[in-house]
């Protein structure tokens, strides 16, 4: 199991699982996990720094990492100019996939990181530890 929302595709295209395999997420919810990007307190050049975030979040980089890597963009696809939207659209996601939208339906928020130690013990005793 994963929470990488295209990771099916990409598994097939790669003929590591077979062409019939098909993802699917829970009705309750789903794992929303996104990456993150941060600029040091000690940074020497926090200005750089911020320029280059801004550029990730760019609707063209986004549309990039989603064609080119198969991740959920992180930005609000309401905000988008027709053309930005169509360069989303046009991504081909590949076999056995949930579409965008739908997976975006059913997404929970991520859980406050004060909370990961927690789990992390809980899966140690209870998962690994078995």
């Amino acid at each position: 199991m994963t929470y990488d929302a295209y990771g099916t595709a990409v598994k097939i295209a790669d003929g590591a699982y077979t062409q019939t395999t098909q993802s699917f997420q829970f009705e309750k919810g789903t794992i929303g996990n996104t990456n993150f990007m941060a600029i040091a307190a000690n940074s020497g050049n926090k200005a750089g720094a911020m320029v280059a975030i801004n550029e990730m979040l760019s609707p063209e980089i986004q549309a990039d990492r989603y064609d080119a890597l198969k991740v959920i963009p992180v930005l609000d696809n309401s905000k988008l100019s027709k053309e930005q939207k169509a360069s989303f659209d046009e991504v081909e996601l590949g076999k056995g996939t949930i579409p965008q939208d739908e997976l975006l339906s059913k997404r929970l928020p991520e859980m406050p990181a004060e909370l990961v130690p927690i789990i992390e013990e809980i899966w140690t005793e209870e998962v690994a530890g078995k």
